[in-house]
């Protein structure tokens, strides 16, 4: 007699978070003024971050050696980058979470070099997700993705659902499991950083004997 067991797939989707063009256009029109002269450009970055809610990602050999003189009164953020980037040879990714990422200007594959300094998160609490006894009975299936932001001392502290299973019974376990990670936090320019990842349960059952009840955990970047 064969025997069906329970089959939750685990899949990890990790790539760089850019924001999308609402959060985009909200952080880039944030007011700013800065009445700098002969200032060096990382302190200049300094004094943006302590006006609004971003921080910026940048190697140090990037921004060495720049000065800047500039005066401006409640002129938009998008301007200001404008202004101060593309004259030093650089330009910007702006991530969730409002991190903004200085990059060379020109630069071909602007998303491998942010992958070199930002680095995942890692799960360090490993406990398994549970298939519901009601799913069970209803022989419910299905994949359900979801949105998780991890924040900078590794909690999920946001879990959105992206697509449903059709089923609420899976939709709502796996976000339950989901805010129950842990993680080691993101870290960019060796400082924790809040971050999103994608993760896709693929709820099924499986008819094949030397199957167990197991999760199946893979990551794509």
């Amino acid at each position: 007699m064969r025997v069906t067991w329970f089959l939750i797939a685990i899949t990890v989707f990790y790539g760089i978070p850019i924001a999308t063009a609402e959060t985009s256009d909200a952080i880039l029109r944030e007011p700013v003024s800065l009445h700098c002269q002969s200032t060096p450009l990382r302190n200049v970055l300094y004094k943006i971050s302590e006006q609004i809610p971003i921080s910026f990602v940048f190697r140090d050999e990037l921004v060495e050696n720049i000065l800047v003189s500039y005066h401006i009164s409640n002129g938009l953020l998008k301007d200001v980058l404008t202004y101060l980037l593309p004259k030093n040879r650089l330009s910007y990714k702006l991530l969730d979470d409002g991190l903004i990422v200085l990059i060379p200007r020109n630069i071909r594959r602007p998303g491998r070099l942010i992958e070199q300094f930002l680095r995942a998160p890692k799960l360090i609490n490993k406990c398994e997700p549970v298939y519901p006894d009601r799913a069970i009975q209803q022989h419910a299936t299905g994949l359900v993705s979801l949105r998780l932001r991890i924040n900078n001392q590794g909690d999920v502290d946001t879990v959105r659902l992206k697509s449903s299973s059709g089923f609420t019974v899976l939709d709502s376990a796996a976000v339950d499991y989901a805010s129950t990670l842990r993680f080691t936090p993101a870290m960019a320019n060796n400082k924790p950083v809040p971050i999103w990842m994608e993760w896709e349960f693929d709820y099924r059952f499986s008819e094949n004997e030397d199957a167990s009840e197991m999760i199946t955990p893979q990551q794509i970047d």
